[in-house]
């Protein structure tokens, strides 16, 4: 009956729609030639096993069942009625069949699932073992891949050079920041996004800004990174270096909260010595203009108190008249304490709310979050 499926390779040459597997057949042959060529019939019948075969063994069918997988896969194949009937089909020319059906049916029927069964359990054979080797490729390749990753993660994070930073820069004293300009390129070159990690969002958009880089303020950090990894290499320089200048309020405060800090331990110490030190003028005067400094000198912070007391407005006019003016750069109103004014966390720059017609609901939403001027946005 197995001689049934099989045919002449010269008549294969001719009459076969696969003559193209026969090379292939014939490559494989051992000294043996124990492999022999079957009908287009019976290619197309391993064709349709093959193809139940690869929709049942699966990664996710393999962590299902575990150890009882290829057990699971043979009982699939093995229980299909419709590669059973395909089955049955192929052996209907064979010579006396149908006398041999009809007269032994039963016997005919144990023959052709014993046959069925033995054919699939040998196809099964070579496919599981094919199937293994491409599982453990797999999961290798992946395990690889994921260790490639998690050590370029760890690579760059401590290779990071901590030279790269907004302190840095701001110290910079070199020509149109030109020095600052050459490491960010070597450090690109190097590091690729990971030259940045030192950078907030405020920082990178600063950059954007003295490279003429049109970026919008919404963009996520690496969308950045990414934008100026592509376009430092190519230039020659800092269009707008101005951006990268430190502002003078930022210096100013820094150094007064260091003064008072100092200030407060000295007091601590005297009082927790207990020793009575007398005053001099001398001693006076710093004092004196550290908390002159600390008054005048205007609060970093998103919004203005808008709940004042006359009194304290008049005191406020009155100290505003000793130190600078701040003007708002739209529509020229000078600050008075007590007014709702915003600055912007790109320039620097403060701006009146009514200028900018904030309503109640908008002001509230710029609470503690990035604020950008209409200058800065263009």
């Amino acid at each position: 009956m197995l001689d049934s499926l099989t045919k002449n390779y010269t008549e294969l040459v001719q009459d076969s729609k696969y003559n193209k597997t026969l090379l292939e057949t014939q490559r494989k042959q051992s000294l043996s030639q124990g492999l022999t060529n079957i009908t287009d019939e019976t290619y197309e019948f391993i064709l349709k096993v093959d193809e139940k075969r690869f929709s049942v063994q699966q990664e996710k069918v393999f962590h299902l069942y575990g150890a009882d997988f290829l057990s699971h896969c043979h009982n699939v194949l093995l229980k299909d009625t419709n590669l059973f009937n395909i089955w049955r089909i192929l052996f209907q020319s064979f010579d006396y069949c149908n006398n041999y059906l009809r007269f032994v049916h039963q016997t005919a029927e144990q023959c052709l699932h014993e046959l069925f069964e033995d054919v699939v359990h040998r196809f099964c054979r070579i496919a599981d073992n094919q199937f293994r080797k491409d599982f453990l490729m797999t999961v290798g390749k992946s395990k690889t891949e994921s260790l490639m990753k998690r050590v370029d993660s760890k690579h760059s994070k401590t290779v990071a050079p901590s030279i790269l930073n907004m302190k840095n820069i701001y110290n910079d004293k070199s020509v149109s920041k030109q020095s600052t300009h050459f490491k960010l390129k070597s450090a690109i070159f190097d590091q690729g996004n990971s030259a940045f990690v030192n950078f907030v969002k405020n920082d990178l958009l600063k950059l954007c800004k003295s490279y003429d880089i049109k970026m919008s303020c919404s963009s996520s950090n690496d969308v950045i990174k990414q934008k100026l990894c592509s376009k430092i290499p190519s230039l020659e320089g800092f269009s707008h270096p101005k951006y990268l200048q430190q502002a003078v309020s930022d210096t100013t405060t820094v150094s007064t909260s260091t003064k008072s800090k100092h200030a407060t331990s000295s007091e601590a110490t005297q009082s927790t010595s207990g020793e009575a030190t007398p005053s001099t003028p001398s001693e006076a005067t710093p004092s004196t203009s550290i908390r002159n400094t600390s008054a005048t000198q205007p609060r970093r912070r998103k919004r203005k108190s808008k709940f004042t007391t006359r009194s304290q407005r008049k005191s406020s006019k009155t100290e505003n008249k000793e130190e600078k003016e701040t003007v708002c750069p739209l529509c020229q109103s000078v600050y008075i304490d007590g007014d709702d004014w915003i600055a912007c966390d790109l320039c620097d720059l403060w701006y009146d709310r009514k200028c900018l017609n904030l309503n109640d609901d908008q002001w509230d939403d710029l609470e503690g979050s990035d604020w950008y001027c209409p200058d800065c946005l263009k």
